[in-house]
């Protein structure tokens, strides 16, 4: 069956409908279940299949204002249903809108130090759930595992080099504030971006490849 988003791929209005299906289909089973959906209707030079902005002349703000609709409709549907009385919604993405033309002419006045780094959102909703603000303090996706497992009450051992949102950082964690990309390696500590020193930079990358050979052995044994 063709799909109707780029390249053959579901628009967002297709996968949030898929979506739900798949979980109301998985709630028919008294086991607990996870399900994930990676959609793709706001990536790059993609334009909105269904929902448009205004008069639909800034692709940009025609596919975000398409994914707030199509979340917001299968929120509401979600609501409805006896799926909301004891399912957890996570809302979050791999990284932050890549900040090409398109995004420069939409919003010329929000300049980017690293056109690839920016904020994310990682949402956690249940109905009813009284709404609450946490300030990550400039903490990255390492710590998304620890905190929905701390959210679940669910302790075991691991190997996450991040820990739980809900924890206030203490400060003793090199990963969870460095991002790397093409080579180079930045800081987003207290929430500012600043390139590593060449000795942080050093530290890091000796405490990784210490990580992966202890992981590694530990999978062996």
């Amino acid at each position: 069956m063709p799909h109707s988003g780029i390249a053959d791929s579901l628009s967002d209005k297709e996968a949030y409908e898929l979506l739900f299906d798949t979980i109301a289909q998985k709630a028919d089973s008294e086991n607990p279940f996870l399900v994930a959906i990676y959609t793709l209707g706001t990536h790059a030079s993609f334009d909105s299949k269904d929902q448009i902005y205004g008069n639909g002349s800034d692709r940009l703000l025609n596919k975000f204002y398409d994914l707030d609709y199509q979340f917001g409709e299968f929120i509401n549907k979600f609501n409805a249903s006896s799926l909301s009385n004891d399912t957890i919604i996570i809302f979050t993405t791999d990284h932050a809108t890549y900040a090409d033309n398109d995004y420069v002419n939409s919003f010329p006045e929000n300049i980017r130090y690293n056109t690839m780094l920016d904020q994310i959102p990682f949402l956690i909703y249940y109905k009813g759930i009284t709404p609450e603000t946490i300030d990550a303090d400039g903490r990255n996706s390492l710590d998304f595992a620890p905190t929905v497992l701390d959210y679940l009450d669910i302790s075991a051992p691991n190997y996450f080099l991040g820990e739980s949102l809900f924890v206030q950082k203490q400060n003793n964690n090199t990963y969870d504030t460095v991002f790397e990309v093409e080579g180079k390696y930045l800081d987003t500590d207290g929430k500012n971006i600043s390139e590593l020193s060449d000795v942080k930079r050093d530290i890091i990358e000796k405490q990784v490849k210490k990580y992966f050979i202890a992981k590694t052995q530990s999978t062996k044994d």
